[in-house]
């Protein structure tokens, strides 16, 4: 992971340079009661626990870890976002190391959800990355139209054939998000390799086919995706791509490259970041 590499044209350029005039309240991090209340507000309206509940892979898969937030004191200082890029402060809640399998992720309307025993050296990529989520999160109709006009995704309304939504791994970045289809005909997800011991970081990017209600497991069967996208470690939705592309300088594309060029028509001083 790393910071994001802006390639911007020229015209958009100076656009960009207005992001620094965001406002973003410091909202420090928290723990104990107070991550509590924030994770029940959160349950309140995105209802992942409750849909973890009823899947049972999903459930066995969380079997064993504490979704709670610690009780503990947390002496890591939370880094501030890069006044140059558009991505909100969002609010740290501290977990306890098992909750969700120690992976870092967010809930609404702002929170990123971080292991107390996250590695502070990967500590401020790693926020940069669910920042970029928490902007999804705070403006997801320009997160539509960007992802149609960068990369021809368009959302898909309809719902994946039971034996597909089963074993996907539920995924709270993108809980509340639509599907989106590639090129109208595929449909990205993540789904558990082993369905008699599943594991939230034992988990395959497929293609649910839409003309043929298939699913597809090999990339090079997906008309431009790779030379698209390259290789996304967790392709399953282009949030994640975004998230991927945009907080990793190791990965580069065209895909990238369209995303970049017009992150300039998210909205800035926007009165959400006055919650």
């Amino acid at each position: 992971m790393g910071s994001v590499t802006s390639k911007l044209t020229p015209e958009n350029n100076a656009r960009n340079q207005n992001f620094s005039s965001i406002m973003r309240p410091e909202r420090p991090p928290i723990s104990g009661n107070d991550a509590l209340q924030a994770l029940v507000a959160a349950e309140r309206i995105d209802g992942y626990m409750l849909a973890v509940s009823k899947n049972r892979y999903n459930r066995k898969a969380r079997f064993g870890k504490n979704y709670m937030p610690t009780f503990d004191v947390v002496d890591m200082v939370i880094p501030s976002p890069d006044p140059s890029q558009p991505w909100p402060s969002g609010q740290v809640l501290w977990m306890e190391p098992s909750a969700d399998g120690g992976l870092p992720h967010t809930r609404p309307p702002y929170y990123i959800c971080m292991p107390k025993t996250y590695p502070e050296d990967k500590l401020q990529n790693t926020l940069l990355h669910e920042r970029i989520h928490v902007s999804q999160r705070m403006y997801p109709n320009e997160w539509i139209d960007m992802i149609k006009n960068a990369w021809g995704m368009t959302v898909w309304n309809d719902t994946l054939p039971s034996n597909i939504e089963d074993r996907r791994r539920l995924n709270p970045d993108i809980l509340m998000a639509p599907h989106f289809a590639w090129k109208n005909e595929y449909v990205p997800c993540s789904i558990f390799v082993d369905l008699t011991d599943p594991s939230l970081n034992k988990i395959q990017l497929v293609w649910y086919h839409i003309p043929t209600r298939t699913i597809r497991t090999d990339v090079n069967t997906i008309p431009g995706w790779k030379d698209f996208f390259g290789i996304i470690p967790h392709g399953e939705h282009p949030y994640e791509i975004a998230a991927y592309l945009l907080s990793d300088d190791s990965l580069s594309c065209r895909a990238k490259n369209a995303i970049n060029s017009i992150l300039f028509k998210l909205p800035i001083n926007d009165k959400i970041y006055f919650m």
